[in-house]
């Protein structure tokens, strides 16, 4: 073998990827310009303090925020892959009422 014949396994690539910084400041383009147009999304894994003696049953913590009328809701789940389906049903229970979302 030759240096450079061998590419990196997928999950190489993958734990060595690292997370693209968001910018903390948009242009007034890429502004919303009506409700639910653009929405924020983050998901995150919530712990009890280890002074604390608690179980957690739903660590994990998914928040919808919208970026014109500054509307947030959350939901907590207790694996990952829970949200989509229930964030999937919120987009369509906002489309029906007129708040097509643009930009996620």
């Amino acid at each position: 073998m030759k240096v450079g014949e061998v590419k990196p396994c997928e999950a190489c690539t993958v734990a060595k990827a690292q997370q693209v910084n968001v910018n903390k400041v948009c242009n007034s383009e890429s502004k919303a310009q009506k409700a639910g147009e653009r929405i924020f999304l983050d998901l995150t894994t919530i712990t009890a303090p280890n002074t604390v003696d608690v179980t957690l049953r739903k660590t994990v913590w998914h928040m919808i925020v919208d970026q014109y009328t500054g509307y947030k809701a959350s939901a907590f789940f207790s694996r990952k892959n829970e949200y989509l389906e229930p964030l999937c049903q919120t987009l369509l229970e906002w489309e029906q009422r007129g708040l097509r979302v643009k930009y996620v």
